[in-house]
């Protein structure tokens, strides 16, 4: 018989990230939040884009994001 592979169990987390500097930027800011939640981000699915716009200023891309990864330990400390 083979060597039997490892199961692991993942969790998925919605966040939303934003920047007045595009899609990149936001995506770049939700994984950001992401991994202060996730010990591991091994994922994601983009799931709306939209934009806001106030004053008819700089419009601010928003990003809803479906991430994927591993939990972190209730004694692990979250990265800042």
């Amino acid at each position: 018989m083979g060597a039997m592979a490892r199961s692991s169990t993942h969790t998925m987390v919605e966040v939303v990230g934003s920047s007045p500097e595009g899609v990149d930027a936001a995506i770049a800011s939700a994984l950001e939040q992401a991994g202060r939640l996730l010990r591991t981000v091994s994922s994601f699915e983009v799931l709306q884009i939209r934009g806001v716009v106030t004053d008819w200023k700089t419009p601010v891309t928003q990003v809803s994001l479906s991430v994927i990864g591993r939990m972190r330990e209730s004694d692990e400390p979250s990265r800042q």
